[in-house]
């Protein structure tokens, strides 16, 4: 092998290296775009969490909310039927408790 040879390859590697370095520079630029636009979507995505977070929580409250007033009401039918239970022979009225 000549020294022409030599450095006809030499040349050829340097243009081949710095071609490879350019095609990895654009991937890289494609990799840096993807990966604000996936930061991008994963904050959307995680407003969109946050909300859907609090509307669940609002909801758990109301139904929370729901569930002592129903006790409460029903604290106070059986309030109503004790005392219908218990004033009914007195007015001289015939009441079966459930029925």
């Amino acid at each position: 092998m000549t020294k022409q040879d030599i450095d006809s390859l030499t040349t050829m590697l340097t243009d081949m290296q710095t071609h490879l370095q350019g095609e990895f520079d654009k991937i890289n630029e494609r990799l840096d775009t993807h990966d604000a636009q996936f930061e991008s979507i994963e904050g959307e995505m995680s407003a969109g969490f946050e909300r859907i977070s609090t509307t669940l929580d609002g909801i758990v409250g109301r139904l929370d909310d729901d569930e002592v007033e129903r006790v409460a009401l029903s604290a106070r039918v059986t309030r109503h039927e004790d005392w219908i239970v218990e004033a009914a022979p007195r007015i001289g009225v015939k009441y079966t408790p459930g029925a």
